[in-house]
């Protein structure tokens, strides 16, 4: 069966970035599908240490996988929502 993406959910606000929008996006995908996604994709926008932290937990208890597009690498600047680290093996 051939691959299909959808877009599930959205939201505008007016701030500049995305780390906040996760939690809410993550509800209201689950609202909208009644079920938890197999995979799930986000942009490094949405990449903090308390969101890391929050999906890990999320594949755990749903048996899930989150893939950060652009997961935060040491060529960035600092930020102190933002985690360093390597990015995970074959999610680019």
């Amino acid at each position: 069966m051939p691959s299909t993406k959808s877009i599930v959910a959205t939201d505008l606000n007016n701030t500049a970035v995305d780390i906040q929008q996760l939690l809410p996006m993550v509800e209201a995908t689950q609202q909208t599908l009644a079920a938890m996604p197999g995979q799930w994709s986000a942009d490094d926008g949405y990449c903090s240490k308390a969101n890391l932290a929050y999906t890990t937990q999320l594949e755990i208890d749903y048996d899930t996988e989150f893939f950060y597009l652009h997961p935060p690498d040491e060529t960035r600047p600092a930020d102190p929502e933002i985690t360093a680290g390597p990015s995970p093996q074959g999610r680019d």
